[in-house]
């Protein structure tokens, strides 16, 4: 067999037929034995480091190495109002230095926002004090930092207790077997068993069209059964739809987790593929899963997804307040866009009409440092702890409450421009939940001026 190890700083382009996608065509050397991977998102070689069996140490590793990411503010340059998430024809362009609120235009700077450890500071503060020891239980005097306490051991005990398992079978992501037909479905499976659920200790569902309504993990190692159920997210008067992974903590407390979806231009793209020899089109496919993350029809989807999962936890929060005693709600959500090598966040203030995204998409892994060595076993990648905790903390958004600071939220206000009048909203907040269908509004007074705001801010640039 033959083993080929790219080699950096020597692409040649392969244009893609349709829209003008393109793939990068790497260049390979012959080398005996395997296949490597680049990696496309990261500056600078993985550092190889030794996995502590102590779950504290792990976290500690986890914090002291994390690898920060950085957002940039996101303006909608096209939208309509109404329709599913597919059909939300969004549109969005990074905030160039003009924010108009009020009638008035001021100047910010990009990227402006801030990076995830400072919007998620109480997260990280919170993992730092439970390994030092330093949280007793008397320290504990609310619901949420007993809640917070309780999502630090379900992370312990769920997850990184059982993290080389978790891996391995996640590792099958990145070399899906070729007998599996469906391979969108068997990523999405895999991401929500062996990384979301056991993240959180919490059931999952997988929200789409199936023969049956309970699975086998296709992983081949464990026996957890998988649901699913067609249901969708959503409000008519913003957007709806079905979410394709939904991590339960309560009846209605959830995570909204989405995955790109194939188009038209999976064929063609298919079709180029086949030019290629086997290891040639295992490469082209890890880079697919990057750039399929920035589809416009996809970004659309995510767009109009993290807006409505906005709207719906400001919803939920409004109805519990008084049963759960929230207190200081969260209004910056996060929403995970994942293809299974690599993810996006999303990041939407429905009180401030803000929106991030993060700069450079991210990796699930750790890509070996390798030498091509005739008998040398290369390691295998591994996880990347700081994608992980990054994981974790957005899925306890509601307790570790993400928040910006003042002066970036007086920067940023009303930059994403999705200007919604005050009886929309309220009109939203009343709709927006979970159920199995929904109907699509008539043209009404309320909706009416919003369903054409794609075309009237096209005809304005």
């Amino acid at each position: 067999m033959t083993r080929y190890v790219l080699t950096h700083n020597v692409p040649t382009t392969c244009k893609m037929a349709g829209k003008g996608h393109h793939l990068l065509k790497t260049v390979v050397k012959k080398c005996p034995h395997s296949v490597f991977y680049s990696k496309f998102t990261r500056e600078g070689p993985y550092k190889k480091v030794g996995r502590p069996q102590n779950v504290s140490e792990l976290i500690r590793q986890a914090i002291d190495g994390f690898e920060d990411v950085t957002f940039v503010p996101y303006r909608l340059v096209g939208y309509r109002l109404g329709p599913s998430f597919t059909q939300s024809s969004i549109e969005i362009e990074p905030v160039d230095g003009q924010v108009k609120h009020k009638g008035i235009h001021t100047y910010i700077s990009v990227p402006a926002a801030e990076g995830f450890h400072s919007i998620f500071k109480d997260g990280f503060e919170r993992l730092q004090q439970s390994i030092d020891g330093n949280i007793s239980s008397s320290d504990t005097e609310s619901s949420n930092e007993d809640n917070l306490e309780d999502s630090i051991s379900d992370l312990k005990a769920g997850f990184l207790r059982k993290i080389d398992f978790h891996e391995k079978c996640l590792q099958e992501i990145r070399d899906i077997p070729w007998h599996i037909q469906e391979p969108e479905l068997f990523v999405t499976e895999l991401l929500a068993n062996h990384l979301f659920s056991k993240l959180t200790m919490s059931s999952i569902v997988i929200a789409t069209d199936y023969c049956t309504k309970l699975s086998k993990c296709p992983c081949s190692r464990c026996n957890d059964t998988i649901q699913f159920s067609k249901f969708g997210i959503g409000s008519e008067w913003l957007w709806y739809g079905a979410p394709d992974i939904v991590v339960y903590k309560s009846d209605d407390e959830i995570n909204s987790i989405a995955l790109p979806h194939s188009n038209e231009d999976e064929k063609e793209d298919k079709e180029l593929l086949k030019e290629f020899d086997f290891e040639e089109q295992q490469i082209l496919k890890v880079q697919k899963q990057s750039e399929i993350l920035r589809y416009p029809s996809n970004v659309s989807q995510f767009v109009a997804h993290a807006i409505t999962f906005s709207y719906y936890q400001k919803a939920f929060q409004h109805r519990h307040r008084k049963i759960e005693n929230l207190q200081n709600n969260l209004s910056l959500v996060p929403l995970i866009a994942i293809s299974g090598n690599f993810f996006d966040i999303y990041l939407y203030d429905c009180e401030n009409d803000i929106l991030l995204r993060n700069a450079n998409q991210i990796s699930l892994w750790n890509e070996p440092e390798f030498k091509c060595l005739a008998d040398f076993e290369f390691p295998e990648p591994t996880l990347n702890l700081s994608s992980v905790i990054m994981f974790w903390m957005m899925m306890n958004h509601l307790t570790i409450k993400p928040s910006l600071s003042d002066e970036t939220v007086l920067r940023l206000k009303k930059s994403c421009g999705l200007d919604l009048s005050v009886e929309l909203q309220k009109a939203i907040g009343k709709t927006v939940k979970l159920k199995k269908n929904f109907y699509p509004l008539q043209s009404c007074d309320i909706i009416e001026p919003y369903f054409s705001q794609m075309c009237k801010v096209e005809s304005q640039q």
